[in-house]
């Protein structure tokens, strides 16, 4: 396909998501992502969901995404799925997460289409 030629399908699309958990609170923060993280398994479109815990932070949560398309994600962060155990994230944040959009390209660990 050359630049010229419109495509049809949608970009995949990936995040990074930084979450801050209130002082003592990151355990509890990453434990309640970890239980988000288990619905994002039956997700439609949800390639990757990780959580991680900052190496150097102990109150700094991150989340890695990549998702089939957009659509997918808003469909499944903002669903029951997304929803379940959302309100436990919440408790914990001492404020509100930090998105940073990517567009994935590819790599080792990156799923084919």
């Amino acid at each position: 396909m050359n630049a010229e030629e419109p495509t049809t399908e949608e970009p995949r699309i990936g995040r990074y998501v930084r979450m801050t958990a209130r002082p003592g609170e990151g355990a509890a923060l990453a434990d309640a992502l970890l239980h988000v993280a288990d619905n994002m398994r039956r997700a439609q479109g949800c390639q990757m969901y990780v959580v991680n815990m900052s190496a150097d932070e102990p109150d700094v949560v991150w989340v890695t995404e990549l998702w089939s398309d957009i659509m997918s994600s808003d469909l499944a962060l903002g669903g029951d799925l997304g929803q379940d155990g959302i309100e436990n994230v919440v408790a914990h944040l001492a404020e509100p997460p930090d998105l940073i959009p990517l567009r994935p390209l590819g790599g080792v660990g990156y799923p084919p289409m």
